[in-house]
């Protein structure tokens, strides 16, 4: 991943960002026009700077930012879990899920990003 290409589409998008409405609506607009972004067509690129755009909107020490950060944590160790797997490397799916803060409410950020793909949401 080119960390400038990322900076740069979370620039572009920040403007994407609705003025209004709740977390989960104002990143599933983001998240709509990211997969649209001419700058990249990586859709990994997309989805971390559509996130990326609403996180700079909200603020570090928002609510908000705090849930969406705890959930990509979530999901890194997820990630890192199974990169582990496929090397071969044992590793306990329990740590996964052990380092979660249960009092965080969970954003639902992968079933955002599945949402702003369908078909009458990018016409």
């Amino acid at each position: 991943m080119d960390h400038n290409v990322l900076a740069i589409v979370i620039a572009s998008l920040k403007g994407d960002v609705p003025d209004d409405g709740t977390l989960e609506e104002r990143l599933l607009a983001t998240m709509i026009a990211g997969r649209k972004c001419w700058i990249t067509n990586d859709s990994d690129e997309q989805f971390r700077a559509s996130i990326g755009a609403v996180m700079s909107v909200y603020g570090e020490g928002s609510e908000e930012y705090k849930r969406m950060e705890s959930e990509l944590g979530t999901l890194a160790r997820i990630s890192a879990f199974m990169n582990a797997a496929q090397l071969g490397v044992q590793a306990d799916i329990s740590s996964v899920w052990s380092q979660t803060d249960d009092e965080i409410e969970v954003v639902g950020l992968m079933k955002l990003w599945e949402q702003s793909a369908t078909p009458d949401v990018l016409a």
